[in-house]
């Protein structure tokens, strides 16, 4: 037991822990802008100091009160939507409160759900080393690295996307994926918790100074900084590579077009005002002649029937030759007395405006294109709101020079769908990844930074660049090593066109996915299940000697009567 954590009474640690829930969240990747990607290196190290020193059941009640404070203060942003969409939609005065309620409801229910992925992780290190220290810290570096990714999440908001702002480091999830970078993180806070605990018993036991650097903590010590090592140089070589092959690879001219509008001035303006304004705004373009503009999700959420091809009024007031991507709402008629599939679509058309191929949204965002769960879709029509049907995917849309990964909004943060789409059946690969996306719902919250760095992690995943257009920001352009070149302001109109490599630089994370974390996650699983024999059979060996002296003393006692 450390000394600092035994001394510390229940109504301090009540304020302890969610305390460090606060601080842990701010070092992640919704407030890195703020605070910067190193604090994430040191501040989960209190976490696990103070939760080693606690008895099973306060260490569970404590981690899961960690846990919930942390994610509260990382998703306190998903309640402007859902009030924001009940005042769009014109329901009564009276249900907005109602609504909101709702949003705390959600809020404080997720916020629970996804903090008991550390209660999760204090089990597992508190079963594998309650009583070995190095076993405890080292294991829940590992516990902490496989269940940020196996434990279930509606928003995939990895430990590792904090570091977006550290480029030798990230670029290692061109490797291993972001859960290497989570596993860099873990494995520092462990070690630096673990020196914490060693200063602590020299203190409270006076041995002497270099007791402190034994060889347990010098060889943990220079396990890890070798290993953060080894990966910058790796991630400094590897940016190097790929610079020089954006400078050789062919470029095209593409446009981004971000017409500031939101879900709500939707409600108020005709598809003919809001065609007008990024007709407008890509005919600023003309003079950059680019090959291919870009429009956000639902830019013109007209319902087209899916066998419409003739798509000329949507661009009909901007010149040029250009390609024009651009999402929209499609419809499919299955017939009488069966329901009409929809669909939140992307659509490329010619210079004619004649249709090339559509892209139908497969992964629908929760409570907004979708229910969770099935019993939970009678919300949508009291909101308003009309639940998308799925599309197929993933898939990349390819037309002369262009061989586009194509993805809506929510997908972007889904590493292993976009890693999907970078591949046909045939072979063949992408040589370019598109975000449409309308993050207009959060406003000025921390959504669109977040949502914007997680989706820039995948240009460094598959070494390809990332276009991003928004509806009211941030619209990027992202290169192949993650640096964002363009970068457009919040809530304010704009188009932008830039020269872009096309690059087919085939990563060892595209070909092989998530092997690393497969891999950790079989040894944690072989891990558990080796502890869990030896206390099993420890256990049985140890009560069949107890039930032979209890027998013999019976029978003993019955000689001596």
């Amino acid at each position: 037991m450390t000394v600092f954590g035994s001394q510390l009474k229940d109504r301090q640690k009540i304020l302890l822990y969610p305390l460090l829930g606060v601080i842990w969240s701010l070092s992640n990747v919704g407030y890195i802008k703020f605070f910067g990607s190193i604090f994430a290196w040191f501040t989960f190290a209190p976490v696990i100091f103070f939760l080693k020193s606690e008895k099973t059941y306060d260490g569970i009640k404590y981690s899961a009160i960690f846990g919930f404070t942390a994610y509260l203060a990382h998703f306190w942003w998903m309640i402007v939507p859902i009030t924001g969409m009940s005042k769009t939609f014109g329901l009564p005065e009276w249900s907005i409160p109602l609504s909101f309620l709702l949003a705390l409801i959600i809020l404080f229910g997720l916020s629970f759900l996804a903090g008991l992925n550390y209660t999760l992780c204090y089990a597992a290190a508190n079963f594998l080393g309650k009583n070995k220290s190095f076993l405890f810290y080292f294991g829940f570096a590992v516990s902490g690295t496989v269940f940020d990714y196996f434990y279930p999440k509606l928003w995939a908001d990895y430990l590792g996307y904090s570091q977006y702002q550290t480029v030798n480091i990230i670029q290692s999830v061109d490797l291993f994926g972001i859960s290497y970078v989570t596993f860099l993180i873990m494995i520092a806070n462990s070690f630096l918790a673990y020196f914490a605990e060693t200063v602590s018993r020299c203190l409270q036991s006076e041995k002497r100074p270099e007791n402190i650097f034994n060889k347990h903590t010098v060889i943990y010590g220079a396990a890890v900084f070798s290993l953060i090592i080894i990966t910058a140089v790796y991630g400094s070589a590897r940016f190097d590579f790929v610079s020089r092959k954006m400078k050789a690879a062919k470029k095209v001219s593409i446009g981004i077009v971000q017409g500031n509008i939101s879900g709500a001035e939707k409600k108020s303006m005709t598809s003919s005002e809001m065609i007008t304004v990024y007709n407008e705004l890509s005919s600023e373009l003309s003079n950059e002649h680019p090959e291919l503009i870009v429009w956000p999700e639902s830019a013109i959420p007209i319902w087209f029937n899916e066998s419409q091809t003739d798509f000329f009024r949507v661009r009909s007031r901007f010149p040029g030759d250009s390609l024009l991507l651009f999402g929209g709402h499609a419809r499919r008629d299955n017939g009488p007395g069966v329901p009409t599939d929809i669909f939140n679509s992307l659509f490329l058309i010619d210079s004619n405006g004649e249709k090339i191929e559509s892209y139908y949204k497969n992964k629908l965002l929760p409570f907004t294109e979708r229910a969770p769960v099935r019993f939970l879709s009678f919300i949508f029509p009291i909101m308003g709101l009309k639940e998308f049907s799925q599309g197929e995917g993933p898939r990349f849309i390819e037309y002369e020079d262009f061989k586009i990964a194509v993805n809506i909004c929510y997908e972007a943060i889904i590493p292993e769908y976009i890693r999907k789409s970078i591949f046909n059946e045939k072979g063949e690969s992408a040589n370019l990844i598109i975000n449409c996306t309308n993050d207009s719902w959060f406003g000025r919250t921390i959504e669109p930074e977040m949502h914007l760095r997680i989706a820039t992690i995948r240009a460094i995943e598959n070494r390809r660049c990332l276009i991003r257009s928004t509806c009211t920001g941030y619209s990027v352009v992202t290169d192949a090593n993650g640096c964002i070149n363009y970068r457009s302001h919040l809530l304010k109109p704009e188009s932008h066109a830039e020269k872009i490599p096309l690059l087919e630089i085939k990563s060892f994370y595209t070909s092989y996915g998530w092997f690393f974390i497969y891999l950790l996650g079989i040894i944690f699983a072989c891990w558990i299940a080796v502890t869990a024999c030896c206390r099993l059979c420890f256990y049985l060996k140890f009560t069949r000697h107890e039930k032979y002296d209890n027998y013999m003393k019976r029978r003993r006692d019955i000689w001596m009567r």
